[in-house]
């Protein structure tokens, strides 16, 4: 798995500058208040897990929540209209799915040695543990 690589903090000045020229184009007022709320004290606190050092406005930033309501909520507004729409096939799908493993079609169709008896299981998952952990001690001595 590829881990995020720390960000320099020239890469992050980099990176709020771009996003200060984008927030710049727009007149909105959300745009300009978010630009005149990133400043540079703001800019030095960051650090590479932040997600505003990646040009990232969260809607759980300290920048949004200090927002007045009104713009907050033009924020979450584009924000919803960023999700993108499920495609018909995908919900055909998911329905399907939901209709084939529902309740009560699942005892009919899962053999018997599938549907779980509501006993717990851990017992005999110990005792495999224990078992497996004993087989390996073996084959080191």
């Amino acid at each position: 798995m590829d881990e995020e690589k720390p960000l320099s903090s020239d890469q992050i000045k980099d990176n709020v500058d771009i996003l200060k020229r984008k927030l710049r184009k727009d007149t909105s007022p959300l745009y300009q208040c978010l630009y005149s709320a990133i400043n540079e004290a703001l800019v030095r606190k960051l650090t590479w897990k932040n997600p505003l050092a990646s040009q990232v406005i969260s809607n759980r930033s300290e920048l949004i929540q200090k927002l007045p309501v009104h713009l907050q909520k033009a924020f979450m507004k584009l924000a919803q209209l960023m999700k993108p729409t499920l495609m018909p096939k995908v919900k055909d799908m998911c329905r399907e799915f939901i209709t084939n493993t529902s309740s009560h079609n699942c005892d009919k169709r899962l053999p018997g040695r599938l549907i779980h008896d509501g006993t717990w299981k851990a017992p005999l998952a110990l005792n495999i543990f224990q078992t497996e952990k004993k087989l390996v001690l073996e084959d080191f001595n």
